[in-house]
């Protein structure tokens, strides 16, 4: 999986990652880690340059391919940061 976004307004040092839940919402993990996981690197896309930013392929966790498993995208950036974002996108092969 990856994901993939139009940065529209560059802000240095932010990033988009891809979260999932297995419970309706109550608790979130990156789609390449496992439940309850913190920590550790899965793909993202930098904030820091305009255009269509691809991110890196990263492997679905198995915890992630259930029917009911709900997604979102989660953004980091600087306190004083603002980004510009139109289509944001989570790719899977």
């Amino acid at each position: 999986m990856r994901v993939n976004a139009r940065v529209t307004t560059a802000a240095a040092g932010g990033t988009l990652r891809a979260q999932y839940s297995v419970d309706g919402g109550s608790t979130w993990a990156y789609l390449t880690q496992a439940a309850g996981t913190s920590g550790g690197s899965t793909p993202n896309v930098s904030t820091a340059a305009t255009g269509t930013i691809v991110g890196g392929w990263g492997t679905l966790h198995a915890n992630a391919q259930i029917e009911s498993a709900v997604v979102r995208i989660v953004g980091t950036a600087t306190a004083s940061a603002t980004v510009g974002l139109g289509t944001i996108s989570v790719e899977t092969r």
